[in-house]
């Protein structure tokens, strides 16, 4: 095939690949946003800090926008074409449609490329500084009245007085614990340091994490007086805010692999096998969700080119129909992966299996019609 001919068509591609990946974008961005200015927008010092928060949330959302951008761009560059009779010109003069494919192949292998380096490795960068926001959200919720030399009475039935506290990095010093225990005995702790975490199971409390102290009893059920050395004691902070919480899904999502790996293993530990199933889902769907791209073409081509009905609003309406297919088969395979009705592994690639059986029943008929013969599809060849 032409080199021309295959710089033309990406020149009338990528433009409108550009540009529908900065509408999708901006749609599910505006989509996501009100989710999630109700939580942001309280805690942020200015417009600044809201706006780089916010921003976070864009590379997750790129790995969809560049799918539904791929699917648009590419009807709706084959409608043009074909209502142009640029395809049909391309045909009759000895460009087999087999090679007219081409182009979308490496345009398809290109955002791959692209949708592969923002599933492995922005998102999880993106969330994980996004959690870290989420974490200081929730630090500030719960802690908001926490004060150096102020008695601090957040935690059930103790009271807390700090020293120092840095409420960005979560961080204690000087720390004075006084609570009752749960068998009604009333004991004092000291400890140098200490810190405040978000539990990592996406639950609706902190860790008070104390570290090189004492505790001194204040009342024993037997005489004397024992003081007790620890290096590090916890204890928890409940919250009946939901809000407060950093949500399973966030956390999958701002853990690479080695995380993902290591979080697995806990919750196996743990006996939570639905958790583990998402672990696994999540590992797998990050390059499943890719490899979707290069399924794309074949079933788009041969469907494009067996219809007249082309157009800005078709294009639209078949690609969002099409993402919503493969939405769909990832939203079932999911459900089944957590349930255990089908491994994490089939369920993370279920949306790519049926894909890929469609682009089977579309392409190959299509291709064995068309291979060796230059005519357009649908029309007739002549005899002299």
């Amino acid at each position: 095939m032409p080199f021309r001919i295959v710089t033309y068509i990406l020149s009338r591609f990528l433009p409108s690949f550009g540009v529908g990946i900065m509408v999708f974008t901006s749609l599910l961005l505006m989509d996501r946003s009100s989710r999630q200015v109700e939580l942001l927008a309280p805690q942020t010092r200015d417009l600044g800090e809201f706006i780089t928060s916010f921003l976070l949330l864009a590379p997750p959302l790129l790995s969809y926008s560049i799918a539904l951008a791929f699917l648009m761009a590419m009807i709706s560059t084959l409608g043009e074409m074909q209502r142009d009779h640029e395809l049909q010109a391309m045909f009759t003069s000895g460009i087999s449609p087999m090679s007219v494919l081409f182009p979308y192949m490496i345009a398809s292998i290109i955002a791959f490329g692209v949708t592969l380096l923002t599933t492995v490795h922005l998102t999880p960068l993106s969330f994980k500084a996004y959690n870290d926001r989420a974490i200081q959200i929730a630090r500030h919720r719960i802690l908001n009245d926490l004060r150096p030399g102020a008695f601090f009475k957040g935690i059930p039935n103790s009271v807390l007085l700090v020293g120092d506290y840095k409420a960005d990095a979560g961080k204690l010093s000087g720390v004075v614990l006084a609570g009752q225990g749960p068998g009604g005995e009333t004991d004092l702790v000291l400890a140098i340091s200490g810190s405040v975490e978000v539990s990592p199971a996406g639950e609706s409390h902190i860790r008070l994490d104390l570290r090189d102290g004492t505790i001194h009893p204040l009342s024993a059920t037997e005489p004397g007086y024992k003081i007790a050395a620890f290096d590090q004691l916890t204890s928890r902070i409940e919250s009946d805010d939901p809000g407060v919480a950093v949500k399973k899904k966030h956390i999958l999502m701002g853990s690479n692999r080695e995380e993902l790996k290591r979080l697995g293993m806990q919750w196996q530990a743990e006996g939570r096998g639905s958790d583990v199933a998402r672990v696994d889902m999540e590992m797998h769907r990050r390059y499943s969700l890719p490899v979707t791209l290069l399924i794309y073409p074949f079933i788009i081509y041969p469907l494009a080119l067996s219809t007249r009905r082309h157009g800005k609003a078709y294009a639209f309406s078949s690609s969002i129909l099409l993402f919503l297919v493969s939405f769909f088969l990832f939203s079932l395979g999911s459900r089944l992966g957590t349930r255990g009705r089908i491994s994490p592994q089939l369920a993370a690639w279920l949306p790519d299996i049926v894909l890929s059986a469609v682009a089977v029943w579309a392409f190959f008929p299509f291709a064995w019609k068309q291979g060796g013969r230059g005519n357009m599809p649908g029309q007739k060849t002549g005899t002299s």
